[in-house]
């Protein structure tokens, strides 16, 4: 069997994927940090886009409407893909999906006639309290059985984790 090769479908354990080989096992993948914070993620976001679909809304659709939320003026989408921390070409899309799906409204930027300022519909702001909400019910799920001092404590670790990563992105 050369390295490009599938070993037979016998030798590949129950659950696992062919052609893919865990770098940690079970026992050390649970003690990874950034394991366990992906992992964590990815469940949230799942969850929030089942309770989000109902109301016509994607996971990746609310901190956009958030940010525009407490932008007056609106926003170009250079400034909302840097704030955002997307890609430009993504940024595109997911408001080109706002925009046919009536949340967002472009106006052409009275200082730059190559842009459009980015501005939220009524329609999405009536929206954005249920979608708050349903991201809250998330974390009150995820945080269940944690005490208050705990849940506080937590936060107050991802917040220095974030800080963290911020700070070394700034180095790289």
């Amino acid at each position: 069997m050369n390295e490009h090769s599938q070993p037979p479908a016998s030798d590949i354990a129950p659950g696992a994927t062919p052609g893919i080989t865990p770098d940690t096992t079970p026992d050390t993948r649970y003690k990874n940090p950034g394991y366990l914070m992906n992992r964590a993620s990815r469940l949230l976001m799942r969850r929030a886009e089942r309770r989000l679909v109902k109301f016509g809304l994607a996971y990746a659709q609310v901190p956009v409407m958030v940010t525009l939320k407490y932008s007056e003026a609106g926003l170009c989408q250079k400034d909302l893909a840097a704030l955002m921390q997307i890609e430009q070409p993504a940024m595109a899309e997911l408001l080109a999906r706002m925009a046919r799906d009536g949340l967002i409204l472009r106006e052409p930027d009275p200082k730059d006639r190559r842009s459009s300022l980015i501005t939220l519909t009524e329609q999405a702001r009536g929206l954005l309290p249920q979608a708050r909400q349903a991201l809250k019910q998330g974390s009150t799920e995820a945080l269940a059985d944690f005490s208050e001092a705990e849940a506080e404590q937590f936060v107050g670790y991802l917040q220095r984790v974030v800080a963290n990563l911020e700070n070394s992105a700034a180095v790289d």
